[in-house]
């Protein structure tokens, strides 16, 4: 790689790493995987940067179609259901007795599971949509830039995921709002 090649994808690794683990993370709930395939994204960005082409699509789309491919491949090698260690102790802790605080757990999990689930049933534009939205805190102007198409049509993407995932998941049960509003 060029000098300036490489200044620059140093100056891209500087910018665009802490955006990509976070991303990586919402996604990934073991912190050293999730570290790993960080570093595994900027591997492959170095290895591929001096193919890339500014034209095509901005270097923040680049990135996440790398992300989401490692995600795939993570995923499929790993179909193993994770879960946060920390939040399970924050219930256990919070919860006046070990009943309550393993049926509030389960609970949890329960609704991350389909919350999971309906995030999954959504096309890759949509998903991708909602987790820059409510993950990772993007504006719709930043979501349209990695997605590559206007703010406008952002919007509309993210009502009618949300309306689907609503539809999808139905929490009419009176006993997840009770946990919910616990």
């Amino acid at each position: 790689m060029s000098d300036g090649k490489q200044t620059d994808f140093s100056e891209l690794y500087r910018t665009y790493h802490p955006v990509i683990f976070q991303y990586v993370h919402k996604r990934i709930s073991s912190l050293h995987d999730a570290q790993e395939l960080t570093g595994e994204i900027f591997e492959a960005a170095c290895r591929y940067y001096p193919c890339y082409d500014r034209t095509k699509s901005s270097v923040a789309t680049w990135l996440y179609v790398i992300a989401n491919s490692r995600l795939k491949n993570y995923y499929r090698k790993s179909r193993v259901v994770c879960v946060d260690i920390d939040e399970l102790k924050g219930v256990l802790r919070s919860s006046e007795n070990i009943a309550e605080s393993i049926e509030a757990a389960e609970a949890l999990q329960q609704m991350r599971d389909v919350l999971a689930d309906s995030l999954e049933k959504l096309n890759e534009r949509s998903r991708r949509a909602v987790v820059l939205k409510y993950f990772l805190n993007y504006s719709a102007e930043e979501i349209a830039d990695v997605l590559d198409t206007t703010d406008g049509n952002i919007r509309v993407i993210l009502s009618r995921a949300l309306r689907q995932m609503k539809n999808d998941i139905a929490l009419t049960s009176a006993g997840w709002e009770e946990i919910i509003y616990r």
